[in-house]
């Protein structure tokens, strides 16, 4: 996979521009064997080579002038080497009696590419080519870095009993893992503070860590004649999430992983037949996501986050659809609910809830232009026009009084798209 493009934003008094151009590939390698019923296995190996960003290596600034973006030099000018994964897995499961279980693991080696840094020093002169900028720049000890390595156990376990052919009850357990690369740019920033406290990025990149998530879900799956029902009870723990914590250490503060949060609520999937040609999809959520502590900014300050809901984490959600199908049409109009939501840490920042309807309409004819069947499909999005935020980009530490705010993301207006799916 490859993709590109561009990304503005405004810092201070300047514009940014981020300029993307990365690369994606890998590769999975799996064996199955089953024995019986109850036991069959799984081997397997995982590899991806990712280019970055993030963290970004190519960050223009621009001053405001009369005229337009006047260039300034470079926000971040850097040379990253790739990010690699590589996982070896394995797993068995089977049925027994009314049982069903599933027991993997995989091992998680992650090399988080070494780091160039030629951003101090640029200036108005510097070439606008990237290329050319790399070559006729100067490597930046201080914000340079080699290559992190990262190894980790990642274990899964799933347990069902099947109470009736109609009915299961499970439980299960999963690791994930997470990495935030807001280290670099932070530093480049703030470049002149660290060193002047003689710290250099290496010292904070020896210090990063994965974030660790243990989850946990207890649910049923049933089926109540045409209705599938699927009620899910969930609770994660997550360990080393980052924010921009107070390291004595070095006394500055940075992205750091070391605070800790606690995440639980429920889901509720709903799905089924009516009536011969009515059918409905309904979803609902809560998730109740916070910082379980105080996060220390400071040598003698600290933010009372404790309890408070994380930035951009809705406590509700919800979706609704209904598709009704005549001759060889199918209308399907649908609302989602977003509940409301803060833009900081502190829960200041509140932005208010959204209801959004949207409308498709899809005809099908089978046995056109050599495919065996042909769907045109007309979808509008948003057909009340409702003006509401779709995203928060904020850290999850975010200070409502501090240049950490958040900056929000209009949702799109109303839309209107055609398409044509083909089956063969």
């Amino acid at each position: 996979m490859n993709d590109n493009g561009q990304y503005s934003y405004v810092s201070g008094a300047n514009v940014i521009k981020w300029d993307m151009d990365h690369e994606t590939f890998g590769g999975v390698l799996k064996y199955e064997q089953t024995f019986s019923e109850e036991f069959k296995t799984k081997l397997g190996y995982w590899i991806h080579r990712q280019q970055p960003p993030g963290p970004p290596l190519d960050q223009k600034k621009y001053t405001v002038g009369p005229k337009g973006l006047n260039f300034a030099g470079y926000a971040v000018l850097a040379d990253n080497g790739y990010h690699d994964f590589q996982s070896p897995f394995a797993e068995v499961s089977g049925k027994a009696c009314n049982f069903v279980y599933s027991a993997a693991v995989r091992y998680l080696y992650f090399k988080l590419g070494a780091l160039t840094s030629y951003t101090n020093g640029t200036n108005a002169s510097t070439s606008q080519d990237y290329d050319t900028a790399i070559a006729n720049g100067k490597v930046d000890p201080w914000a340079s870095v080699d290559a992190r390595y990262f190894r980790e156990w990642l274990p899964s376990v799933y347990l069902g009993y099947n109470m009736s052919d109609n009915a299961t009850v499970y439980i299960d357990y999963t690791r994930t893992y997470g990495l935030d690369v807001n280290l670099f740019p932070t530093y480049v920033q703030q470049r002149s503070n660290f060193v002047s406290k003689g710290v250099e990025l290496q010292d904070l990149w020896n210090k990063l860590d994965l974030e660790m998530s243990d989850n946990f879900d207890l649910g049923l799956k049933s089926n109540i004649g045409p209705i599938n029902l699927n009620p899910n009870a969930f609770v994660s723990f997550v360990k080393n999430k980052q924010a921009r914590i107070y390291d004595a250490t070095y006394n500055v503060t940075y992205p750091y992983n070391g605070a800790d949060a606690l995440a639980y609520g429920f889901e509720l999937a709903a799905s089924g037949n009516i009536f011969k040609d009515l059918d409905f999809l309904v979803g609902l959520s809560y998730n109740k996501y916070y910082f379980t502590e105080d996060l220390r900014t400071a040598s003698n300050t600290s933010i009372p986050s404790d309890g408070n809901q994380v930035p951009d984490a809705p406590e509700y959600m919800a979706k609704a659809a209904l598709t009704y199908r005549i001759f060889d049409f199918a209308l399907t109009p649908s609302v989602r609910y977003l509940s409301s939501r803060y833009g900081d840490v502190l829960n200041q920042e509140k932005i208010d809830d959204s209801i959004i309807v949207d409308f498709d309409i899809s005809y099908e004819i089978k046995k056109l232009f050599f495919a065996r069947s042909v769907e045109f499909r007309i979808i509008a999005t948003n057909i009340f026009d409702q003006k509401y935020i779709s995203s928060i980009n904020t850290a999850d530490d975010a200070l409502a009084a501090t240049n950490t705010a958040a900056t929000y993301q209009t949702g799109a207006p109303f839309g209107l798209y055609a398409n044509m799916n083909f089956k063969f």
